[in-house]
């Protein structure tokens, strides 16, 4: 992806430092006043792809979403080698009354097209994680369905 080693060793490090941040976050290690019950560290169980009613997990990878503190971050990486394939995050906002997530991109590794996207979801939390169902770069020439099960870490 980058040809120059320095650059590939601050990204490496910038994406960890993150990463270790929202986990703190989202564990309670650093305790934010105001952070809602959406909070905390999921997996992604399973999800239903595009043409298909069936619920199945990814093969070979797995993908975390941190929620704290109007921000989400979501690293995908390689069950085997650990290797992240995929990072995207941005700010959210919850609405436990309305059962309603907005999630904005704000960086995306993979997809630099959807930085700026604001996507409303459907989401149905509880304690062992939640569902989340809507449709992703809604109003763009490449919408999809998103129609997937969160499982709380």
């Amino acid at each position: 992806m980058f040809k120059n080693t320095k650059v590939n060793i601050l990204l490496t490090i910038f994406v960890v430092e993150n990463i270790v941040i929202l986990f703190l976050f989202g564990v309670g290690f650093i305790n934010v006043n105001g952070v809602n019950n959406i909070a905390g560290v999921y997996r992604l169980g399973t999800l239903q792809a595009q043409n298909s009613q069936e619920f199945t997990p990814m093969e070979g990878v797995e993908i975390l979403k941190i929620f704290a503190d109007g921000f989400w971050i979501s690293p995908a990486y390689e069950q085997e080698t650990k290797r992240v394939v995929s990072l995207s995050g941005g700010r959210y906002t919850y609405d436990s009354k309305q059962n309603t997530i907005e999630e904005e991109v704000l960086f995306n590794l993979k997809d630099l097209s959807s930085i700026g996207l604001k996507t409303p979801y459907k989401i149905y939390l509880n304690e062992n994680g939640f569902y989340q169902s809507g449709i992703y770069k809604q109003n763009t020439t490449d919408p999809w369905k998103v129609e997937e099960k969160w499982i709380k870490e």
